[in-house]
């Protein structure tokens, strides 16, 4: 067996090697596309439409818009994005501009958003892979999920600014917690009749695991409505 030492600098040398991977494929590749004379040319339609809801967040912080006047106009729609991946943009702006960043610095923020958190989606991948598998298992998933083509890679480029890539990086979260707290409930042989067997002691890893993981999935239902689908799954 490895040494757990050994183990954790090897689990941590493949997850920043694939973030690496996939950090420089999701911002090199597009970059002279997207960064134009001093411009920000966002990916699609639905990018600009999102960086004007974080205009709208930041003029009006802590307040996102509920409903959109100069939509299906004349008659105006309510809101039709959920907050969440607003706030992950707009806030890191306020903190990099001072509480009152440019209009430059807030398009910078949202075109780097998608690559750092498709990056950042290794993470709980690799500790999917090795929960269900193993180690080897672990960096096959972090690798590939980090280069592969495809639905993931596309909508996690540089200046794809959507709530794709907040899906994306939530619900793995979330599932991998859930995994966790199912794992830890067996080992525990978990009996619960009523809400007072919560408090057993041998109980606390599995509370908190499924806390997080509820945690998780609230994050995710906050960036897009039809997380619900991901909430039928768990159910069943």
């Amino acid at each position: 067996p490895i040494p757990p030492r050994h183990d954790w600098l090897i689990a941590s040398a493949v997850i920043l090697a694939s973030m690496a991977a996939a950090l420089a494929i999701r911002i090199l590749w597009p970059y002279d596309t997207v960064f134009v004379d001093g411009n920000v040319w966002f990916r699609e339609m639905d990018s600009w439409y999102r960086m004007r809801l974080v205009d709208n967040f930041l003029h009006n912080f802590p307040f996102v818009t509920a409903f959109d006047p100069y939509s299906n106009f004349p008659h105006g729609i309510r809101a039709a994005f959920h907050p969440l991946t607003s706030w992950l943009i707009g806030v890191p702006a306020l903190i990099l501009g001072g509480g009152n960043p440019s209009a430059a610095l807030i398009d910078k923020c949202g075109a780097y958003f998608p690559p750092i958190l498709g990056a950042l989606t290794v993470i709980p991948v690799y500790f999917m892979g090795r929960l269900l598998h193993g180690r080897l298992a672990g960096a096959v998933a972090a690798i590939l999920i980090a280069v592969l083509p495809g639905e993931f890679l596309s909508r996690s480029l540089l200046g794809f600014t959507d709530h794709h890539v907040t899906e994306a990086f939530f619900s793995a979260f979330a599932l991998l917690l859930f995994m966790n707290a199912l794992r830890e409930a067996t080992k525990a042989e978990v009996v619960v009749r009523r809400p007072s067997d919560l408090a057993n002691p041998t109980y606390r890893r599995v509370v908190l695991f499924a806390v997080l993981a509820g945690i998780s999935l609230g994050l995710y239902l906050l960036a897009w409505r039809g997380g619900v689908f991901v909430l039928a799954v768990l159910v069943l």
